[in-house]
């Protein structure tokens, strides 16, 4: 009798300490997924913002036309701009593509937003360019991805002064897809919470040189058309601050 009672009692001791064990286990996996408990831990988590990218629609298409009469031989290299109508000249000075904002976070939280920068070529000038002749200036967070890999993995660009340079030509010849009229670039962009107001990611100047010991008729009386527009590459991913 002795020894049956001292087995019921070993029996009940071990199944109160199973249930010991995983009432434990099941309150800490509570604790790490819902952060619902009743002891002195705190977990904490950031509100989940909304990233805004608006691409300046009267912008994103940058167009270059060009005459006979702009083609003529000069004695040295002569530079035409792209403008984003294409009635008048444009300048070096960059046009701004894109903007980023953010609302509803948290105070002193940071994320990294992946973006892609789709870069379309069209025009009646395209088929005709050869490599040197033109060059498209990316300036801006939604291409410093593809910026910092340029000298290995992005062919036909070159950084200066911070900035992706973009030879059509080479660019549009070995990718996305060999051949294509388009090409793709990669940006990381911060933002931060609670709210940030529209900031600029992308700016663009496009050019093309007549050079004075070139043959280059064939893009006479022609035009050159670059569409440029930004969109999200994914999740944007929480990034704690210093």
């Amino acid at each position: 009798m002795e020894k049956k009672n001292t087995m019921l009692l070993t029996v009940i001791a071990v199944a109160t300490l199973l249930v010991a064990v995983v009432g434990a286990t099941f309150a800490f996996f509570s604790l790490q997924v819902s952060g619902n408990s009743t002891t002195d831990a705190t977990v904490t988590a950031a509100k989940v913002g909304t990233a805004t990218i608006s691409t300046v629609e009267e912008n994103k298409t940058l167009k270059l036309s060009l005459t006979a009469e702009d083609m003529a031989k000069y004695t040295d290299d002569k530079v035409y701009y792209a403008s984003v109508d294409g009635t008048a000249p444009g300048d070096s000075t960059p046009i701004k593509i894109a903007n980023i904002a953010y609302s509803g976070g948290e105070a002193n939280t940071t994320y990294k937003c992946p973006v892609q920068v789709n870069v379309s070529v069209s025009g009646t000038m395209q088929e005709h360019l050869q490599e040197g002749w033109t060059q498209l200036i990316l300036q801006g967070d939604a291409v410093n991805v593809s910026a910092s890999q340029s000298q290995s993995s992005v062919a036909g660009t070159t950084i200066q002064d911070g900035n992706l340079q973009v030879d059509l030509k080479t660019a549009l010849a070995v990718g996305p897809q060999q051949g294509s009229k388009k090409v793709t670039f990669k940006g990381n962009v911060t933002v931060t919470g609670p709210e940030m107001e529209a900031k600029n990611i992308l700016s663009a100047s496009l050019s093309l040189t007549n050079k004075n010991n070139v043959d280059q008729s064939a893009i006479a009386n022609s035009d050159l058309i670059v569409t440029i527009t930004v969109e999200p590459d994914g999740a944007c991913t929480l990034q704690t601050t210093d």
